[in-house]
């Protein structure tokens, strides 16, 4: 506000509310918007703390209640209802509301206390919850988030109803608390659609007569056992998609059940059938596999292994493949010269066996595209399960090895899958790991340890113990305290506090862990546990100063290597990670077995590009270490996925993910199983499967449907569909800010949400402006300020926004910030100048910038002559600036230290051409493109190879690489495809003009 005008503050009793309440934040801030005309942050920081009004001012801006620009605030239209909302909540006459039992309230259970008290209401208000049950807003918004997500609640114009699903779960709710058995049967009998059929009366409803398709349901149900869906389905819709499945059988073809006539006939969603089918048929749920061949017109027919039709076709494609083996290894052998039979001719021979005979003549195009994944099942299954024991199976197992390794040549011909030449991927942030839930250590993983339980558990209570340590890895809270209640009644005994800790830590209750992690200290000063809890809160609530000096002070009274694992995760917080390594190893010199100190190690590996390159044990080698002494664990299978994922093994992700951690079944473990939804759709995507990293998403939502990495899973997929999958138009930008709000509403993590707000970033990139871009990553660097990587994403968005000036002050205050070194922020500026430069049009301008950019890195050259990234800039610099001796003594001295670095070879194919020496050039970029296929540079290599070759007239050539280049630009972030400025489609679009003008010359 200017001077003449001065700030209008609410009342007395809106500030300071009577005691025992909290002021309402939001309520304060829209009161200061609404009575003036724009508020700045110094005006709101006078009655409200930083971190708190950060906070708020975020959610608003969220919720689109206020906006800003260079801070100056208002209050928007919408905000302006939302503040009349909310005075009339203060206004009104509260109406009399019906109130839970003590035995409800008292657990303190807030959904419950609110699944309660509208079963028994009419409808609610906000204010009804604040004022007559007493309900704090914190617990308030997140109990009612956490229903409507579970569509047991709906909110409609501010009122709060319970919804159909909320009152069919109310009695299984009221199983929880002692209420006597009466009231728990009256409420039973308000549920509805609990009542399932048994088998006859489930074919009498339905009118099912036809005795086979009796057969195989009756077939197909004995094996598929309900009790693995029970927690998400009814029977009855269980029996139903079984009857879907038996239906669809290949016998009956041509009669076929779409699933959108299945669900209007038999009264069941489409969503709900097909998630099972899916999970059924394509993912495994139950050890019976289901086959499925695809018609031409996208019917799908279903059978089962081991049922009779697959019986048949196994024996019959036994025989022939045993034929081909022998017959091919006679006739290679025999001096007699005999044909080789080849593998198209045993396909045909199988086809013409099974059809007419076992499938309809119709389907045999169909059949001819699952052959060879039937076939590479069949030889998967013989390599994998066979004992081996007899001679007879070893010789079935070698007939089946000798298919396969011809045959996966052939299927690659035969049916197309992911993105051909090489599967080259799509770029997503490894950043976005550090989301998960497994990425640093919490309390409960060191609770499991016997060294722990022998140390702070006594015998009697041990079983107690480590059952409410199942509950809380499963996130059932209530269950836990009900043990903890039960079993622990000492009120001050360590056992009680650790556990006390534990659960207000899964509550998101850090104020009262902190307290609690302070009795710890003082009931066992001499001991770490009570340090390791209180800075491992700190770590959660973003406080890594204060985390590392509680953690200091734990250290001068013990050594515990737990305490040096949280030591070195708060230092890579702080961007100290060679600190953190240098801390660790030395650790593990005295203790190499030691797990958590192998895990944070890797973790320190994966999260620093420069720690992973200097040190000579690398991330995959150090987690199949820690694999070989706990295999039990399944948290190392994650994290090994994770960092296959940064080698670029994508496929290799899905084999492991199924084979270990197995995520067809329905887990009670949360934390593990979220973590690997995640992993498999980055997987998916970066694979350009966007389509299945969807259903990845929704699969997680449907299981963990409270838990935030499920959502930002879902967002992951969408927002990486809308940045490269732009052909699909059934997915919006309002999906994806759906997915990533509810992600935001149920993360405390301040570093959780960065990423959160990274991804938003790079959606706006596509989706909208820089500018909205710039601040969603500056949001970003609020929530995560010490994180090097998101002040990266911003110079390059800032350097995209043509504000070089900006991103040249960014590093400097990064330098001043002691966040980098001298030599990195040279090193950077010199680069920023560089692009710059390559920005500019003007040739003198871009002299002038190209000589500033060497001027910049000049004095730190002879101090760091074999430093590989300084090398690479000038190989380049001098490259521009005419010194070719120069350029090739650093670019064959960068080549020397690294000779496996394909980026080192392209740059030096960049200098060469620059020089015109385009023959040796294209030699430089082959050999990068050979050593790094799938470099992240590689789309560049093409573009500039197709340079080279249109230079030397051979147009074919060029065309042929900027196509390449193209196609690998479309996969690129758009961060660094707009980076970089071969531009595919200015050099195509060149090339053309060139020919036309050839042709001309011609005429």
């Amino acid at each position: 506000m200017s001077l003449d005008k001065p700030v209008k503050y609410p009342p007395g009793d809106v500030l300071d509310p009577k005691l025992g309440r909290n002021p309402n934040f939001e309520y304060i801030i829209l009161w200061m918007l609404n009575y003036n005309e724009e508020c700045s942050w110094a005006d709101f920081k006078r009655e409200i703390g930083e971190s708190t009004l950060s906070k708020y001012l975020n959610k608003l801006k969220e919720e689109k209640y206020i906006e800003h620009s260079y801070n100056r605030y208002k209050i928007t239209k919408i905000g302006k209802t939302r503040f009349n909302d909310l005075s009339l909540d203060k206004d009104e006459i509260k109406k009399k509301i019906d109130i839970p039992p003590k035995s409800i309230l008292k657990k303190r259970n807030y959904e419950h206390i609110i699944h309660w008290a509208l079963y028994n209401n009419e409808s609610l208000r906000w204010s009804d919850f604040r004022s007559e049950l007493s309900i704090n807003q914190s617990s308030l918004s997140k109990a009612l988030n956490s229903l409507k997500i579970k569509k047991f609640v709906i909110n409609e114009n501010k009122v709060y109803k319970i919804t159909p699903e909320g009152r069919s779960q109310y009695s299984q709710m009221l199983r929880d608390y002692d209420l006597d058995h009466q009231s728990i049967l009256e409420d039973e009998t308000n549920r509805i659609d609990e009542i399932t059929e048994k088998t006859s009366e489930f074919f009498e409803r339905f009118e099912i007569d036809d005795s086979e398709l009796k057969f195989r349901f009756l077939n197909n149900i004995l094996k598929l056992e309900y009790s693995k869906a029970e927690d998400f389905v009814r029977e009855d819709e269980f029996n139903k998609i079984i009857l879907y499945l038996s239906i669809n059988h290949p016998d009956q073809y041509p009669n076929y059940i779409s699933p959108e006539e299945f669900s209007l006939k038999y009264d069941i969603k489409r969503t709900t059938l097909d998630f099972f089918v899916d999970k059924i048929v394509e993912e495994n749920i139950y050890p019976i596999k289901f086959f499925n061949i695809i018609t031409e017109d996208d019917k799908k027919y279903y059978f089962q292994s081991n049922g009779e039709l697959e019986k048949i076709l196994n024996a019959i494609v036994e025989k022939h493949i045993t034929k081909f083996t022998y017959l091919n290894k006679f006739n290679s052998t025999s001096e007699v010269e005999g044909e080789i039979v080849d593998l198209g001719q045993v396909l045909n021979q199988i086809l013409k066996r099974v059809s007419g005979l076992l499938f309809n003549e119709a389907l045999k195009d169909s059949l001819k595209k699952f052959l060879p994944e039937y076939i590479n099942y069949l030889a998967y299954k013989i390599e994998t399960e066979k004992k081996l024991i007899r001679s007879e199976d070893k010789l079935e197992a070698a007939q089946w090895q000798t298919f396969q390794s011809v045959f996966r040549g052939y299927n690659t011909a035969l049916i197309l899958n992911g993105n051909g030449n090489g599967e080259q991927y799509y770029s997503l942030h490894k950043m976005f790991f550090e989301a998960l839930d497994v990425a640093y250590f919490s309390k409960i993983d060191f609770v499991g340890d016997k060294e722990f339980e022998e140390e702070y558990i006594s015998n009697k209570n041990l079983e107690a113990f480590r059952k409410t340590v199942r509950m809380l890895e499963r996130i059932k809270v209530v269950k836990a305290k009900e043990i903890l209640n039960t079993n622990f009644k000492a009120p001050e005994s360590v056992e009680k506090l650790i556990l006390d800790d534990l659960i207000l830590s899964s509550e998101k209750d850090f104020k009262a862990s902190i307290l609690t992690s302070e009795k710890l200290i003082s009931k066992k000063p001499e001991s770490y546990i009570g340090y390791l809890f209180h800075a491992l809160t700190l770590f959660g609530l973003n406080d890594f100063e204060t985390a590392l000096k509680i953690v200091e002070k734990g250290l001068a009274i013990s050594k515990h290597y737990s305490l040096l694992c949280v030591k070195a995760q708060i230092l890579i917080k702080k961007a100290k990670a060679k600190k953190a390594l240098k801390l660790i190893e030395e650790e593990l010199g005295k203790n190499p077995k030691n797990v958590y100190l192998m895990r944070t190690k890797f973790i320190i590996l994966l999260t620093d590009e420069a720690c992973w390159s200097e040190c000579a044990e690398k991330p995959l080698d150090v987690i199949d270490s820690i694999i070989t002494l706990r295999p039990d664990d399944l948290s190392f299978y994650v994290l090994k996925a994770a960092v296959l994922c940064v080698m670029q093994k994508y496929k290799e992700v899905k084999k492991l993910l199924n084979k270990e951690v197995n995520l067809n079944i329905v887990t009670k473990n949360p934390r593990i199983y979220t973590t690997a939804f995640f992993i498999l759709a980055y997987s998916y995507i970066a694979r350009g499967k966007f389509e299945k990293a969807l259903r990845v998403g929704d699969q997680a939502i449907f299981q963990y449907d409270s838990h935030p990495t499920s959502y930002f899973t879902k967002a992951l997929a969408i927002g990486y569909s809308l940045i490269y999958d732009k052909d699909n138009k059934e997915i919006t930008e309002d999906n994806f800010l759906e997915a990533i709000n509810k992600a935001l509403s149920l993360d405390s993590i301040d570093f959780h949400k960065a990423k959160y707000y990274q991804l938003m970033s790079d959606v706006f990139i596509e989706t909208r402006r820089i500018e909205d871009a710039i601040e969603a990553i500056d949001t970003a660097i609020t929530l995560d300020p010490s994180n090097l990587g998101i002040y990266q994403i911003r110079m390059k968005l800032l350097m995209m926004d043509n504000k070089s000036d900006e991103a040249i002050a960014l590093v400097n205050q990064l330098y001043d910030d002691k966040y980098i070194d001298k030599k990195d922020s040279t090193k950077i500026r010199s680069f920023l100048i560089f692009v710059k430069a390559d920005k500019t049009t003007d040739p003198e301008e871009r002299m002038k910038l190209i000589e500033k950019s060497f001027e910049e890195i000049e004095p730190i050259i002879d101090e760091n002559s074999e430093d590989i990234g300084i090398l690479n800039n000038l190989t380049v610099l001098y490259g521009h600036l005419g010194r070719k001796e120069d350029a090739i003594r650093a670019a064959e001295t960068m080549i020397s230290l690294d000779p496996s670095d394909g980026n080192l070879f392209d740059s030096y194919g960049e200098m060469l051409m620059l020089f015109g020496d385009y023959e040796k050039a294209i030699q430089k970029f082959e050999k990068a493109l050979k050593l790094e296929p799938k470099g992240w540079f590689a789309f560049q290599t093409y573009l500039k190879m197709g340079t080279c070759y249109e230079k030397l007239l051979d147009l074919e050539k060029a065309e042929e690489n900027y196509l390449k280049g193209k196609e690998l630009t479309d996969r690129m972030h758009p961060l660094k495809k707009d980076m970089y400025f071969y531009k595919a489609s200015e050099k195509l679009d060149a090339l053309r003009k060139v020919r036309e003008e050839l042709k001309n010359k011609k005429v």
